[in-house]
């Protein structure tokens, strides 16, 4: 009888502590998708951005999963912003570029379809040091 107590405790704590570690998984990769902005190679999230002014400038925004949710996200941000146009649309991907400024990219950081955004800027291939 002792032992079937026991056995139950183990259990129900096991039980337990599978939920809470689900629920701990599901918390982390919803944050984990959040959209992050990149400028000269360092990242932010839309919390940290807060606090900083975003500079004026052309940035690509990438979309998740398909074309289909670039173009729904470029509907709506033109309906937010009349008058803005896109500066490059990608056609075969799920990226589009254009002038934004910092309410434009909180805008667009709180969109759930949204995976990055990335300040355009020339790229250079990296060298071998001399020797």
């Amino acid at each position: 009888r002792r032992g079937r107590a026991f056995g139950t405790l183990w259990m129900r704590l096991g039980l337990s502590v599978s939920c809470l570690l689900a629920a701990l998984l599901v918390l982390s990769l919803a944050h984990a998708y959040d959209p992050m902005l990149s400028i000269h190679g360092q990242q932010y999230t839309r919390e940290q951005l807060a606090e900083f002014d975003v500079p004026e400038g052309v940035y690509i925004v990438g979309c998740k999963d398909n074309i289909e949710n670039k173009k729904q996200v470029l509907e709506a941000f033109k309906a937010a912003f009349p008058g803005w146009t896109v500066k490059h649309e990608y056609e075969t991907m799920k990226m589009f570029a254009g002038e934004f400024n910092g309410p434009q990219i909180d805008w667009l950081m709180s969109q759930d379809l949204v995976e990055f955004i990335e300040a355009d800027g020339i790229v250079h291939a990296m060298q071998k040091k001399a020797a």
